[in-house]
């Protein structure tokens, strides 16, 4: 990753808080590169380490975004509002398909009782989250 950094490398838009998915979409790229040439030793090419890195930082954004999102319906879950939670389980980018508005009261009963069930467990104080990307 520290290699991306690098003037000389040549990059743009190089971000140091993307460095895990950089590895992880540069790692699958050499690979699937590997697999469709028949070289085991195949290289990634600038043009192609460029895209890699324009890819991991909309994916990351994205990603961002849908934290932001999930973020927003736990909130609104919380104020007990049907018609709120709806609201924002329809944003895009929480990436729902197929809410309905005559579900709202299911909706919002639904996501309540699993906070509440959260809330019972405890926190486990991790600021984490783990989203599952398309690529692994």
């Amino acid at each position: 990753v520290a290699a991306l950094l690098l003037p000389s490398s040549g990059l743009e838009g190089v971000l140091l808080a993307n460095a895990r998915r950089y590895h992880d979409v540069l790692t699958r790229a050499r690979r699937l590169k590997a697999e469709e040439t028949g070289d085991p030793g195949a290289e990634l090419w600038l043009a192609e380490i460029q895209e890699g890195v324009r890819w991991a930082n909309q994916d990351s954004q994205r990603a961002l975004k849908m934290s932001l999102g999930l973020a927003a319906v736990n909130q609104a879950v919380k104020e007990g509002k049907a018609s709120q939670t709806l609201r924002v389980l329809r944003l895009p980018e929480v990436a729902l398909r197929n809410v309905v508005p005559e579900c709202a009261g299911a909706y919002q009963a639904e996501l309540s009782a699993l906070l509440r069930s959260k809330a019972l467990q405890g926190d486990n104080r991790s600021p984490w989250l783990r989203h599952a990307l398309l690529d692994g």
